[in-house]
């Protein structure tokens, strides 16, 4: 009985030996070692060196795909997009970025950062631009004559004034026009009062002379900004700034602290210059609104030629045209700066004109602001016309 037993068993271990199998899982389909998996920006541009208006040269890149058998196979042009971070060399602040996206499978990208493209500057004539200008005004006349003969003839050549919705965007960088604060040969932007290199999308507005010291020639909101046209809106007058700075100046005039006994504090991070601020009853914390500012030696000339631009062209003249009447006013420099008489006023604006004399920053303002409005500032062409219009 024991014998048959094992044999019972042995054969059934035997059949199942034969015909018995586990479960095994499904082999997995094999993969397309052509299936294109990645892409892949290779080569390097065709030159590393630009001309302002020139437009990117990318034929010595080229844009492949990544096998799974990592071969590369080269897309064409229509199998590909490619974005870049900025439109032209002349609005290059940085390094140079493109990404790359396959048209058929949007999630595969490359992205490549191209640094040390020499952009030169833009060539232009400043001395026949100036010739060209002035061919028909009289500048060698002195005192009241003078400014009546800036105002007509900076009239005549404003042909376009740019509404205040507008100013945000031509302080940026442009496709058709640079940046009026763009540092030449820098390609940044600085911001005025501190000297902070920037690009202007970080930045706020600064009218210099304030909108609550012009007699509501500019009103704040007042009218709808974004249509109003004046010297509230005008490119010569704003300048890009530092908020925080922005909002320490205020509506403050500007004085020279050394003809006060006020003690102040200076505001101002990242740059090289400080805002000078006093306010009665200020011990610490954070500065708002100031009562009087005086600004660096580095831009107290600008703040003159700025101030004596706006007096000459903003101000009511009987040389206005008729149908910018509505633009002039009785502006008075006693607004602006913290004097009590126009002869101080005067004095204090002909020895910052003096001290400062015109930088490259508003020599490449009154070519780019000139391509846009179609006048130019005269006090920075010519920063004597200053001290003779106001003799």
């Amino acid at each position: 009985m024991k014998k048959s037993l094992f044999l019972i068993l042995l054969s059934l271990v035997g059949t199942c030996a034969a015909g018995c199998t586990s479960k095994e899982e499904p082999d997995e389909p094999k993969k397309d070692p052509t299936e294109i998996v990645g892409i892949s920006i290779d080569g390097d541009l065709n030159k590393k060196e630009y001309d302002y208006d020139d437009e990117w040269d990318f034929s010595g890149l080229i844009i492949n795909a990544v096998q799974r058998n990592e071969k590369k196979v080269k897309l064409s042009s229509s199998q590909y997009t490619m974005s870049k971070s900025v439109v032209a060399p002349k609005n290059l602040a940085a390094g140079l970025s493109i990404t790359v996206k396959y048209n058929k499978k949007k999630t595969l990208s490359d992205s490549r950062v191209f640094n040390d493209i020499f952009v030169r500057d833009e060539v232009y004539d400043e001395a026949q631009e100036k010739s060209d200008y002035y061919v028909d005004c009289n500048t060698t006349l002195t005192g009241t004559s003078l400014l009546n003969e800036l105002h007509r003839h900076s009239f005549a050549k404003h042909t376009y004034f740019v509404k205040y919705g507008e100013t945000n965007s031509y302080l940026r960088k442009q496709k058709e026009f640079d940046s009026p604060d763009l540092i030449p040969g820098v390609h940044n932007t600085e911001y005025f009062y501190t000297g902070k290199l920037s690009n202007y999308n970080s930045g706020t507005r600064e009218h210099v002379w304030a909108c609550n010291d012009s007699s509501n020639l500019w009103p704040h909101g007042v009218v709808d900004e974004s249509d109003y046209i004046g010297g509230g809106s005008d490119l010569y007058h704003i300048r890009p700034s530092d908020s925080k700075v922005n909002t320490a100046r205020g509506d403050a005039p500007f004085v020279d602290f050394d003809d006060f006994s006020h003690s102040y504090v200076e505001i101002g991070d990242g740059g090289p210059y400080k805002l000078k601020c006093y306010k009665r009853g200020y011990s610490s914390g954070t500065l708002e609104f100031a009562d009087l500012v005086e600004v660096d030696d580095h831009f107290k000339g600008d703040v003159a030629r700025i101030v004596a631009y706006l007096y000459m062209h903003y101000k009511t003249n009987s040389n206005t045209p008729s149908d910018k009447k509505s633009l002039t006013g009785g502006l008075r420099l006693t607004n602006v700066l913290g004097y009590s008489s126009d002869s101080k006023c005067i004095e204090i604006l002909k020895k910052w004109n003096k001290l400062d004399k015109p930088s490259d920053v508003e020599k490449h303002r009154n070519h780019v602001v000139q391509q846009i409005q179609g006048n130019r500032n005269p006090f920075v062409d010519d920063y004597t016309l200053l001290d003779k219009m106001f003799n």
